[in-house]
């Protein structure tokens, strides 16, 4: 049967050394995060879940799998200065002990982990920002085709005059990680009534199911929200998000965790009772333990004093300014260059979406558009009465995208590391006359080396 009681299946002697271990990696990770990092709700949404959802399917396993990748992580995390990988290794950390001292967890713990990562709500963003034109897209063809009279450019529908956009704001987009959580605990739930337990490729077709059935909530809402006019100022505006959500999510997701457990389910054998440690893998254990503490306390020196680095960048003669993000700029009277540098291509490039906001601007009317045969981003940034034009892309000095596959994939492949370029203007025709100079001239170098 599975539990949720770890304490029970512990023997007094075993408590204790558990207790001190998890304090090890609890350190670590206050070492190492800032507050912030983890201030998120998903974060605190999965600590509350992680009693729940930690099922214990088989009996004690020495699982040298978690222990390896806990280490690589923890390694990385010192070679690069990344936090996520710091989480990750102690997330892994985590798993290596329940197993060892408690018994086998069922993978669902493994979704767990990634829907509460920091770093979820960042990826979600990056992913976000496609799915909201295609959502647009989607939205514009269906009302098109049911004879309403709408035009579409970008994340902006028109229709009849009035305008609607799917912004960054979106709360339908912005609940995907509490869509993935909630799948969890209902599944977890399902476990617990049927006493059955679903493999892996199971787990994988119901939590890609939970994620197509928020993108069509999300598209539903969309279309009620431009035929009924119902702009963000009104109230009905966020209780219709609730509405689908709970009608295109909540429910159906309800439903097929019942019935994939019913009839794909496999019964739980009994669990036999922990049993203790050689003294050999209680010193294992306890090396790792401090491999852990030390690994987040150097990681969280050298985050603290670590030094940015920057681009080389030269454009049209203009001084340029390093701050101290990293980021390269160059200002003038009628535009602002920012150059930001992409380390690796495995982390998070700091698109304008979310650098921007931390200024107070929000994103409107964002489109691709195609600048002297390079196609870019670009958008508006409104700050109450103030209206800037902007536009973004991905460049290594030779190659200009805005594909995350793309640019990602060339570094990876030992391709020039790549930079974000962004310009912005108080004007429409100003940051175009500039963007169109930009690769017309190829007036912008660019080149990073780290």
């Amino acid at each position: 049967m599975m539990t949720t009681v770890l304490s029970s299946r512990l023997s007094a002697s075993a408590r204790h050394p558990l207790v001190i271990l998890a304090l090890a990696g609890i350190v670590g990770g206050v070492a190492a995060f800032p507050l912030s990092y983890v201030s998120n709700t998903n974060v605190w949404i999965g600590l509350c879940l992680l009693p729940f959802a930690c099922l214990v399917t088989g009996e004690t396993r020495k699982n040298y799998g978690y222990l390896l990748l806990s280490l690589t992580m923890g390694g990385l995390s010192l070679l690069y200065g990344v936090k996520l990988f710091y989480f990750f290794a102690l997330a892994f950390y985590g798993l290596w002990l329940v197993e060892l001292m408690v018994g086998r967890c069922h993978p669902l713990m493994l979704v767990l982990v990634v829907c509460m990562s920091p770093a979820f709500l960042q990826i979600s963003g990056i992913l976000g920002f496609p799915i909201r034109l295609q959502l647009s897209a989607w939205t514009g063809w269906l009302l098109q085709a049911a004879g309403a009279d709408i035009q579409v450019q970008g994340n902006v529908m028109v229709l009849e005059g009035a305008v609607f956009s799917v912004d960054d704001a979106c709360m339908g987009l912005n609940m995907l990680a509490i869509s993935l959580l909630m799948g969890v605990f209902i599944l977890a739930h399902r476990f617990r009534i049927e006493r059955k337990q679903l493999s892996f490729g199971y787990l994988a077709l119901f939590f890609t199911t939970v994620f197509i059935l928020n993108i069509l909530a999300n598209l539903f809402r969309i279309i009620v929200l431009v035929m009924f006019r119902i702009g963000p100022e009104q109230a009905t505006h966020g209780a219709m998000g609730l509405a689908c959500l709970v009608s295109y999510v909540v429910i159906p997701v309800y439903f097929l965790a019942g019935f994939l457990v019913r009839r794909c389910g496999k019964d739980v054998e009994p669990i036999p009772a922990a049993r203790p440690v050689s003294p050999r893998v209680e010193l294992l254990q306890y090396l790792f333990a401090a491999a852990m503490l030390i690994t987040g306390i150097t990681l969280g020196r050298e985050l603290k004093a670590g030094t940015a680095s920057y681009a080389t960048v030269a454009y049209q003669g203009l001084p340029a300014e390093n701050l101290p993000t990293g980021v390269t700029r160059i200002a003038t009277d009628e535009f602002l260059l920012y150059v930001k540098p992409i380390p690796e291509f495995f982390v998070a490039e700091h698109s304008p979406l979310f650098c921007w906001r931390g200024s107070g601007y929000t994103f409107s009317f964002i489109q691709e558009h195609v600048v002297a045969g390079r196609t870019i981003y670009r958008g508006q940034l409104v700050k109450g009465n103030d209206i800037l034009h902007t536009a973004w892309w991905y460049s290594n000095g030779e190659v200009v995208t805005i594909s995350q596959l793309d640019w990602r994939m060339r570094m990876f492949r030992g391709e020039d590391k790549f930079c974000l370029i962004n310009i912005t203007a108080p004007d429409e025709a100003a940051l175009l006359r500039q963007v169109e100079n930009t690769f017309q001239n190829n007036s912008l170098l660019v080149h990073y080396e780290k």
